[in-house]
């Protein structure tokens, strides 16, 4: 059984709803054990989407990390990401909930909190802020292939009914 990770004092995830996140995100993160770029305009990253430091290190050219290093920096990385669901003022489904973690996993907590998904979303609009995964798709003013992929599966996943899987 994987390590469990505590999300949140508040239970926003549930134990199912946290393998289930982890599952979802790390496949479409991938694993590096080595640092690289994503794309040439991008940061140094390694393990599963971490930036940043390494034990205090920023992350470089030429870094290697372990697979049990790469889960203990996703580990802290999605309790960060998923935060910012906390002001989501709706009820959310755990499809949903799985959806808005890979994508401010992804776009960053800063990206999220000033989102008009989020705004629509806190209006009840579900639809509309289902529509506003297809907007984070670009990277200095590009259209990334990998992001326009990932938005679709997230934004399946928002618009799939719990009782659909």
């Amino acid at each position: 059984m994987p390590e469990k990770i505590q999300v949140l004092k508040e239970n926003l995830f549930s134990e199912v709803e946290i393998v289930r996140a982890r599952d979802f995100i790390q496949g479409s993160e991938g694993y590096s054990e080595h640092a690289y770029k994503p794309t040439p305009n991008d940061v140094w990253t390694i393990g599963y989407g971490h930036t940043g430091t390494v034990d205090g290190k920023p992350i470089t050219k030429g870094m290697v990390i372990t697979k049990e290093k790469a889960n203990e920096l996703f580990k802290q990385d999605f309790e960060a990401h998923c935060a910012p669901i906390k002001k989501v003022k709706v009820c959310l489904t755990s499809n949903q909930k799985i959806a808005l973690a890979s994508l401010i996993y992804n776009i960053g907590a800063g990206g999220f909190e000033k989102s008009t998904l989020l705004k629509k979303l806190n209006n009840g609009d579900y639809k509309g802020a289902a529509d506003e995964f297809d907007k984070w798709i670009y990277q200095n003013g590009k259209i990334l292939k990998g992001l326009v992929n990932r938005r679709k599966k997230e934004k399946e996943l928002f618009l799939t009914p719990d009782n659909a899987l």
